[in-house]
């Protein structure tokens, strides 16, 4: 990437600075590194603020996968592939359907379940402490 050369140069420069660079710099830097840094810095022993910090580190999970499939998408593979055929169903933008939004919620609210289901099986905290 220093010296401007090669096949990688293009592909790190579209996630750094393309369009879509808050990805990286915003959601893999800012919520996934260092706040979760300075909060684990400042307050070691809370646990509340160390739940918060690894929270944002696994949303930051999402992120460093959209910043592996981003380049792969971007740029085409073959130069001229994406004017040699001619289509208004064909394009190189990509937003998930709303099938695949309800796949990603169906997940979200099966891991929940499973949590509140391992949790009234195998309790986090015995009945004592949760009255103290």
């Amino acid at each position: 990437m220093w010296y401007g050369v090669g096949p990688e140069h293009d592909l790190l420069n579209e996630v750094l600075f393309g369009q879509y660079w808050y990805v990286f710099w915003v959601f893999h830097i800012l919520l996934g590194s260092l706040i979760p840094i300075v909060l684990l810095i400042r307050k070691p022993a809370a646990p509340a603020w160390a739940a918060l910090a690894g929270g944002l580190i696994a949303v930051t999970f999402l992120a460093v996968r959209l910043n592996l499939v981003i380049p792969g998408l971007v740029t085409p593979q073959l130069k001229g592939l994406e004017t040699a055929y001619v289509d208004p169903r064909l394009h190189f933008e990509y937003v998930p359907s709303m099938f695949e939004w309800s796949v990603v919620a169906f997940i979200v609210a099966l891991a929940v379940g499973l949590f509140l289901l391992g949790n009234r099986i195998l309790p986090l905290r015995t009945h004592d402490a949760v009255r103290d």
